[in-house]
């Protein structure tokens, strides 16, 4: 009878005890609470989703174990719901991207297209909330996706100076190169006579190779003067003239008596001979 007796006084009153409920109380009541009641406490911490940031998720033992008085109980604390950091996915393939999202804890967001002159259509160029951002956990995060550079227009800068050309070229987002070779051209000698790739839709950031004028082939007239019209008009042409014909011819015997520019002198390649005949 005796030993039934304190058994039941150990279980009742003595040694043994219930852990109290302290879930969702604060830190410091829920450890007042159960180091009155004769218990040896620890506190630990976990992220939680639900309880606020500094009380209490849980113990062990649980609410409502006997265990004895002097028993150490831990108290599982809320550091507040997880906040992870949003990866640096620049670069990567989308694959890649929604991988080092969901790893760190965050939810895939719907992508959207962008323009980028220097990431390869098809990579991440960044993400929404940016790289480095705190945020709560399963926060969908959108992948900005590059769809290559975009065209842009390339100005006209034939006719211009070089250096003029050059700046606003580099203004305009793009790189220039100049010829070393001067081409002939009906521009001025020292101004642009051609552009590579030509003015209109183009690649931010291309380079565009200038040609350079040295203004326009001149070649020697030749004589045509005693020749008849149609000969006279075959010479120049082959020789790279346009011919204008002035006067009359009396059943088609006309010849040349006189022309200019003058047989022998320069002349602009492509610039017109004016021949009188009669």
């Amino acid at each position: 009878m005796l030993l039934v007796a304190g058994l039941t006084w150990a279980l009742n009153g003595g040694l043994y005890t219930s852990v109290p409920g302290v879930l969702g109380e604060p830190q410091q009541q829920a450890v007042q609470t159960l180091s009155h009641a004769g218990f040896v406490v620890q506190v630990k911490q976990d992220f939680s989703a639900t309880v606020p940031k500094g009380s209490v998720i849980g113990t062990d033992p649980t609410p409502g174990a006997h265990v004895r008085k002097d028993a150490t109980v831990t108290v599982d604390v809320s550091k507040g719901a997880q906040r992870p950091t949003v990866p640096t996915v620049s670069g990567k393939s989308v694959n890649d991207a929604i991988s080092a999202l969901q790893q760190a804890g965050l939810g895939v967001g719907p992508q959207r297209q962008q323009g980028d002159p220097t990431i390869p259509a098809g990579s991440v160029v960044g993400t929404d909330p940016a790289a480095g951002t705190q945020v709560a956990a399963n926060t969908p995060v959108t992948l900005i996706v590059s769809s290559g550079p975009q065209p842009v227009d390339l100005p006209d800068v034939t006719g211009e100076s070089v250096d003029q050309a050059t700046s606003d070229l580099q203004s305009a987002g793009f790189q220039v190169k100049v010829d070393p070779n001067q081409v002939y051209s009906d521009q001025d000698p020292g101004t642009v006579a051609a552009m590579n790739p030509p003015a209109g839709a183009s690649q931010q950031g291309v380079t565009v190779t200038l040609a350079v004028s040295k203004g326009q082939q001149q070649v020697t007239v030749p004589s045509v003067t005693g020749l008849s019209e149609k000969d006279a008009q075959r010479a120049l042409k082959q020789a790279g003239f346009k011919v204008r014909s002035l006067g009359f011819s009396l059943f088609g015997g006309a010849t040349v008596h006189s022309q200019t520019p003058g047989a022998g002198g320069q002349a602009a390649l492509g610039s017109t001979v004016t021949i009188w005949v009669y």
